[in-house]
């Protein structure tokens, strides 16, 4: 059974729901600091928007790869 696909949607949206919520709190206060729960929603919201994508789509985004690589490998650009 195939369960990726459906996971990595749910966890886009959620993603994306998390990002949102804030923004438009934030758009209606006035301001939004990082010492509230919705100021740390853009902090929660970056796990599911990076795994679900991931999920979905069966691969990881290219910028993120490349930059992982060059990170923990040393590897110049990002290639092998």
């Amino acid at each position: 059974m195939e369960y990726r696909k459906p996971l990595g949607m749910i966890l886009t949206g959620a993603g994306i729901i998390l990002y949102a919520v804030p923004l438009i709190y934030g758009f209606f206060k006035g301001s939004l600091g990082t010492d509230s729960i919705f100021g740390m929603g853009f902090y929660v919201s970056l796990i599911p928007m990076l795994i679900g994508p991931a999920l979905w789509f069966g691969e990881v985004p290219e910028a993120i790869v490349k930059a992982v690589r060059a990170k923990i490998l040393g590897v110049r650009g990002g290639s092998t």
